[in-house]
């Protein structure tokens, strides 16, 4: 029925197929709908065999070439004697009903369409009716000669493969096992863990200007970051030396916060998150007497807490990604709180930093996607409210110093409508996170402060 494979030829996506073989213009309207039958069904053919090698796990380049021998197997079946006829069949058949069809001196043909180097075709599972067929289907095939060689060894090499794939996985194991146990002490004797270190930072560096990551790429980094923390907990004195790397070129350590990669920035900052949280009580640190005089677990804490308050991002940087860099910074204030009981107290250089830097931050947020929030903005106010949070003074001064009031008026309520509000984008909060953290900054500064309610009401 010629209408029924219409719409295919109309789609697109068939267009390739059926002009392949639509060469004979001049034949009857019956040849053109057998054309275009068969272009359907060869269709359905490449979707069934490249579903059968996603399934499969084989290669591409085997299952092509394996293809290849199905194709001039079924191809010299179908058009045999009987082949174009009543008997003939078009598309993928079971091994089965190939072998009834089959003409006399096809046998070997069709083992080898059966083959596929030793991999059988993946079939959903038959009813009891189907597999009867098969299996009588299969003794005739046995009995023919030069058969049994062919079966013997589709089904050895069958067996033989995951057996050989298991056993060299094993083997590779115990060999690694035994060549770590021999030379790891040797291996770590040998290296300059600061030449080490210091390409690492490179490596790191170099990967954050990187446009375009690629699958590789993150491995290395993610690697790379890791090896970097082991080194540092393995070897703690090389704190010193990195110390002083970093005071003289922040920019190794920033650019890999800093980093528009999430993967890069994220797995960075994580790890300098876990050396600040267990270097102090590694095996080695505890074992050197003088590290622990010079180099005190809070310091390292506040060394790297120094270093990203020095360089906080600013709206105008470009080609950054503020958000680990604003994580990372509450994460290690949180560490020097919670493990070496420090106080937010002393935080009141950063505490007047952000008043006067809220004051004055021009917001990026529009009302066309408040969906997106400005990620320095809501780094900026989650530090304040971190701060908040743990000194009471600071709440104190946001009353006198008209904070609250700044909040209200230019964060969340001004319209935005009259012509000052536009030029200065306010309200500065426009999207949902934003706003959110606004609110809580307002009702931080009125918990357990009674005189800054009435500023409020």
């Amino acid at each position: 029925k010629p209408k029924e494979y219409e719409t295919y030829y109309d789609n697109p996506d068939y267009q390739q197929v059926i002009d392949s073989d639509d060469d004979d213009d001049d034949d009857g309207d019956d040849e053109d709908a057998m054309d275009a039958a068969q272009d359907f069904t060869a269709l359905l053919e490449k979707q069934f065999g490249d579903a059968v090698m996603k399934a499969s796990g084989m290669p591409e380049s085997l299952y092509l070439e394996s293809e290849q021998k199905w194709d001039s197997a079924v191809g010299e079946g179908a058009t045999g004697e009987g082949g174009g006829g009543e008997g003939g069949m078009i598309g993928p058949q079971l091994p089965g009903q190939i072998v009834q069809q089959e003409q006399p001196g096809t046998s070997a043909d069709l083992n080898t369409a059966d083959e596929k180097d030793g991999k059988e075709e993946k079939l959903p599972p038959p009813d009891e009716d189907q597999d009867n067929d098969v299996e009588m289907a299969a003794d005739k095939t046995a009995e023919q000669p030069g058969d049994a060689d062919a079966d013997d060894e589709d089904v050895s090499s069958k067996q033989e493969r995951p057996m050989t794939h298991r056993q060299s996985s094993v083997l590779f194991h115990q060999a690694a096992k035994k060549v770590t146990e021999k030379y790891a002490l040797q291996l770590l004797q040998s290296l300059d863990f600061t030449k080490l270190m210091m390409q690492l930072l490179n490596i790191l560096k170099v990967a954050s200007t990187d446009p375009t990551p690629t699958t590789q790429r993150d491995l290395v980094v993610r690697n790379a970051v890791r090896l970097w923390v082991s080194v540092l907990l393995y070897r703690p004195n090389l704190l010193l030396e990195l110390f002083a790397f970093i005071d003289k070129d922040p920019s190794f350590m920033l650019a890999a916060i800093q980093s528009t990669d999430l993967e890069l920035g994220s797995e960075f900052a994580k790890s300098i998150r876990k050396l600040c949280r267990y270097v102090d009580e590694s095996p080695n640190y505890k074992s050197d007497t003088d590290l622990q005089t010079k180099l005190p677990g809070i310091k390292i804490v506040k060394f790297f807490l120094q270093m990203l308050l020095d360089n906080l991002p600013k709206a105008d940087q470009k080609d950054i990604d503020p958000e680990q860099h604003f994580y990372l910074l509450i994460s290690l204030m949180q560490e020097y709180s919670e493990k070496y009981n420090g106080s937010v107290a002393e935080f009141g250089q950063l505490f007047s930093f952000l008043c006067d830097e809220l004051v004055g931050y021009r917001s990026q947020e529009t009302f066309e996607n408040i969906m997106v929030s400005d990620k320095i903005l809501v780094g900026l106010m989650t530090l304040m409210s971190v701060l908040l949070t743990g000194h009471k003074p600071f709440r104190e001064a946001c009353g006198t110093t008209g904070i609250i009031r700044m909040m209200l008026q230019n964060f969340l309520f001004a319209t935005g409508k009259t012509e000052q509000d536009k030029a200065r984008n306010l309200p500065k909060c426009k999207s949902f996170a934003a706003r959110e953290l606004a609110y809580r900054l307002v009702v931080q500064c009125v918990m357990d402060v009674p005189a800054n309610y009435p500023i409020i009401n």
